[in-house]
């Protein structure tokens, strides 16, 4: 006997139709238990989708993954439906994934985890072979997470240089500096938006079901693949080039710098419609002729019923109890208010007072209480902010984007993350320089969670995720320390902490009373 197929059943029997219809109906169960409990993610990502030119392609992914999967619906009728269960682990995996993106507030991760979870469910219930057979359409679903944010610096260097290398061409003067070019008939700036991201992942998502259609053998569609996505980065170049261009022999007195994106995508779809033209003169796909019985495609054999409803309801289970220990441990709460934090008016050779120094005060504005205190010594002036959160949650976290834009739009001239020697231990912090009118500002950001001294903002997170882990609040503390960029400022500002160290005046207050001694945790 094949022990391979023992158990399965003949699919005209009734036990392997109703062995079909549990697979279908288990793997719809799922989605709807995953995405209820994903809903937050799913309605980001659909909503990034939606607002977001470079993320419209989302929409069209899911139908044309369902239309790849129907192309190759063939491929499955000498298979065998049978649950596959190592794929509890996929699932699993993909819910502790989940659990720690959820925990560090990490968006892109739950909706990569999200994906993983529905194609475990896929694997678990249908079995390696199925899934195999429609691997292509499966893993096409993670086109559907908005990402790729990260590229940005890269795709916006490379545009500036193929525009620079194209106006070197002509006879047009220019300057350019970083992302910014100068044209006699104004300045230009080649914002995130115009880097390409958009072009590049419109172009992944049909490069890869145009290759599935007109080609087969993998090296023709991974070539296919690729020179789609390098005629994307290089037409974006030539789209800015021909925008400047118009610009300056019209006088701008055309409008296609406004309407830019949408002159852009018209560009696109001209470059994409020949580049698919081409393709077509080398496809070695043979016509599929005649008809085939509507439903003849279906697996021919399928193990019990009870064995995919099994496999089934443990990898819900898997997923649920995951997914809903981290809605518990992760869940929102109220900023607690009547917080306030003191400083003492005198440190060690340092006064404190109400002078103003360059900062952006809409950093930290979803903290608990934030204050921020000025001081000055014979040599310098230094201004110190802290804000405290008595616990964090998505949206309520130190670490938040926009408590990063200290300075709000001056140039990061460099960053960096020296160690500094506090009261004999060493401790790093993170540290830019930004521009400024006259001096540079030298800035350092660093948190407090308890009384660890936290140096950046990922060792924050992962405090966070384990605090949450075990149902506790997550306080912390975020501080930024801002002077003057001269040669001792770094020695300035390591003087100024070494004795805010030492002080007994930084109190933490609510209602009045003294909650904490010291907040400061160096």
């Amino acid at each position: 006997m094949n022990m391979e197929n023992q158990g399965v059943i003949a699919a005209s029997s009734p036990e392997a139709r109703s062995g079909l219809a549990a697979s279908m109906t288990l793997l719809f169960t799922g989605f709807v238990v995953i995405t209820g409990l994903s809903w937050e993610s799913v309605t980001a990502m659909v909503s990034t989708w939606y607002h977001k030119s470079s993320y419209n392609h989302g929409f069209i992914i899911f139908p044309i993954a369902a239309y790849l999967a129907w192309e190759r619906r063939w491929r499955l009728r000498e298979l065998t439906l049978r649950p596959c269960w190592p794929g509890l682990l996929v699932v699993a995996g993909f819910a502790l994934m989940w659990l720690i993106s959820r925990g560090a507030s990490i968006l892109e991760g739950e909706q990569f985890a999200y994906i993983g979870m529905l194609q475990g469910l896929m694997l678990t219930i249908m079995g390696w072979r199925i899934f195999r057979a429609q691997l292509l359409p499966i893993l096409y679903l993670a086109l559907m997470v908005p990402t790729g944010a990260f590229l940005l610096p890269m795709l916006q260097t490379i545009a500036t240089w193929l525009t620079v290398q194209l106006l070197q061409l002509t006879s047009i003067p220019f300057f350019v500096e970083q992302y910014y070019l100068q044209l006699p008939v104004g300045s230009f700036f080649i914002a995130p938006g115009c880097a390409g991201l958009n072009f590049i992942f419109s172009s992944l998502a049909l490069s890869i079901i145009y290759a599935e259609l007109m080609y087969a053998g993998w090296r023709r569609k991974l070539a296919t693949v690729l020179i789609a996505l390098g005629t994307a980065i290089l037409a974006n170049g030539v789209r800015i080039f021909i925008i400047l261009w118009l610009a300056q022999v019209s006088n701008n007195r055309l409008d296609i710098v406004d309407d830019h994106i949408l002159y852009g995508w018209g560009f696109f779809f001209i470059v994409l419609l020949l580049l698919m033209w081409v393709g077509g003169r080398f496809s070695n796909i043979e016509m599929q002729n005649g008809e085939k019985d509507a439903w003849d495609w279906l697996p021919r054999r399928s193990f019990p019923a009870g064995n995919l409803a099994a496999a089934g309801a443990l990898s819900v289970a898997i997923a649920a109890a995951t997914m809903g220990y981290g809605l518990a441990a992760f869940s929102g709460g109220i900023p607690e208010s009547g917080m306030s934090l003191a400083a003492p008016d005198k440190l060690d050779g340092w006064i404190r007072n109400q002078g103003e120094m360059s900062y952006y005060p809409g950093a930290f504005g979803n903290a608990d209480v934030r204050e921020i205190w000025r001081y000055d010594d014979a040599r310098a002036s230094v201004i110190l902010i802290a804000a405290h959160y008595s616990d964090q949650w998505q949206g309520h976290e130190a670490d938040a984007i926009s408590n990063r834009q200290i300075v709000g739009e001056r140039k990061i001239l460099r960053t960096a993350a020296p160690a500094i020697s506090l009261n004999g231990a060493q401790h790093k912090v993170m540290e830019f320089t930004a521009a400024a009118a006259s001096n540079n500002l030298l800035v350092w950001r660093w948190y407090c969670g308890g009384e660890r001294f936290i140096s950046d903002a990922m060792s924050l997170r992962v405090y966070n995720v384990l605090r949450k882990l075990g149902m506790r609040k997550s306080a912390a503390t975020a501080y930024v320390l801002i002077t003057e960029d001269t040669d001792s400022a770094r020695d300035t500002m390591t003087a100024f902490l070494q004795a805010a160290g030492a002080s007994p005046g930084f109190t933490m207050m609510r209602g009045g009373e003294k909650v904490q001694v010291n907040h400061v945790c160096w």
